[in-house]
């Protein structure tokens, strides 16, 4: 566990493990191609050889495996979200207050 605030007031833990030599290549292939040519930091390779999770859970029952599963199961959620905003127009289909969303 690690203290992500100067008060200490919020505990994390940090989930770490290193990847295959060959999806460590891959990371860098990507980023040196998103770079738009320029050479990216000393430090940047060497990090794309692990996959780092900062979690908040209160229990240290999840494994690394499953909080990676959580974390894809969460970018798929995102990725959803944001297509339906992109395409859907939800805001033509349906007006409402800000005061339907406040709980009591």
């Amino acid at each position: 566990m690690v203290s992500i605030s100067a008060q200490e007031k919020y505990k994390a833990r940090i989930a770490a493990e290193l990847v295959k030599e060959d999806i460590a290549n891959q990371r860098r292939m990507k980023a040196k191609k998103e770079s738009g040519g320029k050479n990216p930091s000393k430090e940047l390779p060497a990090l794309m050889s692990g996959t780092i999770f900062i979690v908040t859970f209160k229990t240290e029952k999840f494994t690394f495996e499953m909080i990676l599963k959580l974390y894809g199961l969460r970018w798929r959620i995102e990725n959803i979200f944001k297509t339906w905003k992109s395409h859907c127009s939800f805001s033509k289909i349906h007006k409402f207050r800000k005061s339907g969303f406040v709980c009591c």
